[in-house]
């Protein structure tokens, strides 16, 4: 009866958290018998509360729960588990009428549940590593044999939430639906059978059918339906392979997929030399859909904000007056509010700070005490010992009971402790008469590995591990580094992601479509290496509909005689080659993006949030979560430097293009402006490590300690290498082709000519040493060119004012609430304000201390040449091509921040500006610079230097080394020469009246009559 004991109490601890009225007693006697047949079970209120949402379960039942155990057969027969009808209808808790009891007993369920999760954890962390490994592999072997033999069925699950308190006018349902979860043994052919005598690997199948997220917006409610049309509704609205509920906006699917499990309980005895894995699973769906509409964008904006303030309002549910209108209850509303203030805020504060409150508390704390040290030390506790525990874990605050409860369970264990002491000293007859206490936790807060160890009798143990093939004593296998002993693969044959507008015909808005989607993932336990490969093999969006046919919004480029996917990713730690910890690639090819103005139009209308919506509460979570993720990221980073772990990083993304037709409108023939955005290529650089022996060489050789430094410096840095190339943007006319013109390195339809971009990147591991900055930036382009031409600046105005503008949005007067980065999602309204400068005032004092600073960011920026090449369109006909006018030269644009501590210092130079007209010429027959600098006839001093100095007026060394000055700025101008030309300058005042007339008059006409 070992098995059926430890079965029983697992169900009834499962159970007994969802299920109301649960007979423990009935439950074991059905286990005992080999099957349990539960029909019709009734889910408690508080099913839900794991989710730490403001909702309620109104109705839940389970229809059947059934298990056979075939005790006699246990190691061969098969397991049969079988789960159908899982129904549950929940409501916003506002809806729900407050009920005192209720509440209570919910509050008892939350309140035990977390106790018991922490002792859970604290039982896992005060576990030794020898046990966990042992205990690791008697739960592997046992799965493997459960696995082995079970056969699972899940049918007609559908879980729904209903809202009417959120919009009432436009009541919403969501929910989860499941047809059919199974799982079942095969053999190695993948054809169903029951696996009865010993076999080196195991075969498993699982098979889902139709699960699917729906949220139907504007729907009729199950909670105003009677029982039985709620039960047809809740199995009819269950969509299957073969049909789907009329009127159901999926979210999700319904998905379809199957899995093969292949488990190899012995890699070392299969005879394969480690090729075969322990886990092998492939996962195939033939397609996911994901859809969005309008209403359910706008049901979900709406569901945020209801869900925030019901959190808010959580507290106060009890002096809430059953109403929904403030319109005539005026006096109802302001008594409410009286209520909530006066005994949550008032009377709370008094309370809890009045000597009889505290001493009280006291006396309860050291009740619990005794009580809880009873329970402990005492095999059978009585009854009110344990009503009283219950009853003073209820009262009092969590932090508490956990305190108490960790003091008492080590006074039990030191009386343990020497009472095993003394009876060693008292020999077995004096520990013969002592025996018949001890410390002995609850069977509900055992390990299940525990307690089948604890009941089994020798011969029963020895038979279980016969069974599950495991050896009490013997060593862990060490597997080679190369065996992988886990292969996961999953296939997606394709994913579609729609967005649609119930108020648009067609209701079609965007339609993405990814084909081929591959994932795998491979973990190597002996070298603690997990590798992730994705890939991506096509990837198309199109538009709205029109005509019958969707424009393309974006798709892939198809590379003549290249088969590769549209995007490869793999990630690596621990690599087999040992050259890096960590290794990272990834691969894209071009994409083709087309700015189509009626569906950007309509997007952005779909996916606008209501304008009462301010959802203060969940951006301050998600801003103090974004917080948490830099800190944690921080520390990571941090590790990895102290560990000196190397990332082996290579990115190769091909250039993509976005191409803007006029009108918004690629169907229509006109003006297209096309910018190649640019291939981006990203290297690691390997860090060159010098040995002790190099440096006591260099030593040796009478290299002085300040070289030997500056060596070790440079290799102390990890160096990314960054490409961007070839970023330019062309404009065309009608009979001029954009491609062809992306194809050259120039053309006159460039208004920007190809550019380079270089960045090198370097992170110092040494974060504690001023003279080692810790980031390290360096960016440079060869040369910036940019070309215009007044015919290419008119097409240019005369495509933006072709673009349709989206329909403006209502302004909203409402002002948006401040927001608290350090406010969490229960206490948005809490005054920190105070904390965080009392913080802020801390670190500044404890920072101005330091007489050392550290280099945070040294950053280097410049630009070799920027060039700007003006044309004018000539109107004679021989001469339809443009014609030079002048140029504008901008010589050696440099920047260099230094981030320190306590000082920040910019450095800005200009070596030389050179405008030359091409039209004219000077007196002496040479070139006509309008603009001219030393470096226009090759000096190199530079024509203009700026050094801008901040420095913390509450740094120690503010004035001795700064003489008190906080901000300084020093200007260098060397020579500007300026030639005034009568021709050319009344030739470029005609260009700009020319332009500027013809800019006015198109602006004129853009204008609304």
């Amino acid at each position: 009866m070992v098995f059926e004991s430890v079965v029983a109490d697992v169900l009834n601890r499962f159970l007994g958290d969802y299920v109301e009225n649960l007979d423990g007693s009935q439950l074991k006697l059905g286990i005992w018998g080999g099957d349990v047949v539960l029909k019709d079970l009734r889910l408690k209120d508080s099913a839900l509360q794991d989710l730490d949402l403001p909702i309620k379960t109104l109705s839940g039942y389970l229809g059947k729960l059934v298990l056979k155990i075939p005790w006699k057969n246990l190691y061969t027969a098969p397991v049969v588990v079988l789960v159908e009808r899982l129904h549950l209808l929940a409501v916003p808790s506002q809806g729900v009428a407050y009920s005192r009891e209720r509440e209570d007993a919910i509050a008892r369920d939350i309140k035990r549940q977390h106790i018991s999760r922490y002792e859970q954890v604290h039982q896992l962390a005060s576990t030794s590593d020898a046990l966990k490994q042992k205990d690791d592999t008697f739960v592997e072997k046992l799965f493997t044999q459960i696995i082995k033999n079970v056969q699972v069925t899940v049918k007609d699950i559908h879980i729904r939430y209903e809202d009417q308190v959120t919009a009432p006018k436009t009541p919403f349902a969501l929910g989860v639906t499941l047809h059919t979860l199974c799982l079942e043994s095969t053999d190695n052919h993948w054809k169903p059978a029951i696996v009865t005598d010993a076999v080196k690997q195991i075969y498993k199948l699982v098979s889902l059918d139709s699960l699917s997220v729906y949220w139907n917006s504007r729907t009729q409610l199950y909670s105003q339906l009677s029982k039985a049309e709620r039960e047809e509704r809740f199995m009819s609205d269950v969509a299957t392979s073969t049909s789907t509920p009329a009127g159901t906006k999926y979210l999700v699917g319904p998905i379809h997929a199957k899995a093969q499990l292949k488990l190899n309980p012995e890699p070392e005895f299969d005879g394969s030399g480690y090729q075969i894995p322990k886990v092998w699973l492939s996962l195939v769906l033939e397609e996911l859909s994901v859809g969005l509409t309008k209403y359910q964008y706008r049901d979900l904006m709406e569901l945020l904000q209801s869900m925030e303030r019901m959190t808010l309002a959580q507290p106060y549910r009890k002096y809430r007056p059953q109403l929904r209108e403030y319109k005539g209850h005026a006096r109802e509303w302001w008594l409410f509010a009286y209520k909530c203030v006066l005994n949550e805020t008032v009377r709370r504060r008094r309370r809890n700070w009045a000597w009889v409150h505290i001493k009280a508390y006291r006396d309860m704390c050291r009740r619990y005490v005794k009580a809880y040290k009873t329970k402990l030390t005492t095999k059978k506790p009585p009854p009110d010992v344990l009503s009283r525990i219950e009853d003073y874990e209820y009262k009092l605050d969590i932090v508490n009971v956990i305190m108490i409860r960790r003091q008492v369970q080590m006074e039990v264990d030191k009386q343990a402790e020497k009472l095993k002491k003394d009876q060693k000293k008292a020999g077995w007859f004096g520990g013969w008469f002592s025996r018949g206490g001890g410390s002995e936790t609850a069977s509900s807060e055992e390990d299940i590995t525990k307690q089948l160890e604890a009941a089994m009798t020798t011969e029963e143990r020895q038979k279980l591990y016969e069974a599950i093939d495991y050896q009490e004593n013997a060593a862990p296998t060490v597997y080679p580094a190369e065996f992988e002993a886990v292969q996961l693969a999953f296939r997606l044959g394709r994913l579609a992601v729609s967005v649609e507008d119930e108020e648009a015909t067609p209701q079609r808005v965007l339609a993405l479509s990814l084909r081929s989607v591959d994932a795998s993932l491979v973990q190597r336990p002996a070298a603690n290496a997990v590798r992730v490969e994705a890939c991506i093999s096509e990837l198309r969006m199109d538009g709205i509909p029109e005509k019958g046919k969707a424009p393309d919004i974006a798709t892939t480029i198809a590379k003549e005689g290249s088969d590769s996917a549209l995007l490869t990713f793999m990630f690596e730690t621990n690599p087999l080659d040992g050259e890096c910890d960590q290794r990272l690639r990834a691969r894209s090819q071009p994409v083709e993006m087309v700015f189509h103005a009626a569906t950007f139009s309509r997007l952005a209308t779909v996916l606008r949030p209501p304008r009462h919506i301010q959802l203060s509460q969940l951006q301050a979570a998600a801003i103090s979560k974004l917080h948490e993720l830099k800190e944690t990221s921080a520390l990571k980073m941090q590790h990895a430097i102290e560990n000196h772990s190397t990332l082996d990083l290579e990115i190769d993304l091909m250039a993509s293009r976005v191409l803007v037709p006029e009108f918004g409108d690629v169907t229509r023939e006109g003006r297209r402006l096309a910018l190649n955005l640019g291939s981006v290529r990203i290297r690691s650089v390997p860090r060159q490590v010098a040995s002790l022996t190099t440096v006591r060489q260099m030593a040796s050789e009478g290299t002085s300690s300040d070289d030997i430094y500056q060596k070790m410096a440079g290799q102390a840095y990890d160096q990314f290498d960054i490409e961007l190339q070839d970023i330019e943007m062309v404009l065309a006319v009608r009979g001029e082709s954009w491609r062809e013109a992306l194809a050259l390195s120039g053309s006159p339809l460039h208004l920007v000519r190809p550019i380079s971009l270089a960045i090198c990147l370097k992170k110092c591991l040494i974060t504690d040493d001023p003279r080692l900055p810790v980031v390290k930036v360096d960016a440079s382009i060869a040369k910036l060119s940019v070309g215009i031409s007044d015919h290419r600046l008119i097409q240019l105005a005369v495509l933006a004012d072709s673009i349709p503008s989206a329909a403006p949005e209502d302004e909203d007067d409402t002002p948006a609430p401040a927001l608290d980065g350090n406010a969490n999602v229960l206490n948005v309204g809490r005054p920190t304000q105070g904390l965080a400068r009392l913080q802020d005032k801390k670190a500044s004092s404890s920072a101005a201390t330091r007489a050392e600073q550290m280099t945070n960011l040294l950053l280097t920026f410049n630009i070799q040449e920027l060039c700007t090449d003006v044309y004018r369109r000539q109107s004679a006909p021989d001469k339809a091509a443009d014609e030079q006018m002048i140029s504008l030269v901008i010589g050696g644009v440099g920047c260099s921040v230094a981030a320190r501590t306590h000082t920040l210092e910019v450095t800005s130079t200009l070596a030389g500006v050179t405008l030359k007209s091409h039209e004219f010429r000077d007196p002496d027959g040479g070139e006509l610079f309008l603009v001219s600098t030393p470096m226009t006839h090759g000096g190199s001093e530079p024509l203009l230097s700026c050094t801008y100095t901040k420095v913390d007026r509450d740094w120690d060394k503010f004035r001795s080394a700064y003489g008190g000055v906080g901000q300084l700025l020093e200007l260098t101008f060397s020579e500007l020469t300026v030639q005034l030309h009568q021709a050319a300058l009344c030739s470029l005042m005609t260009f700009g009246d020319a332009i500027s007339r013809q800019l006015s008059s198109l602006i004129i006409n853009m204008l609304p009559p």
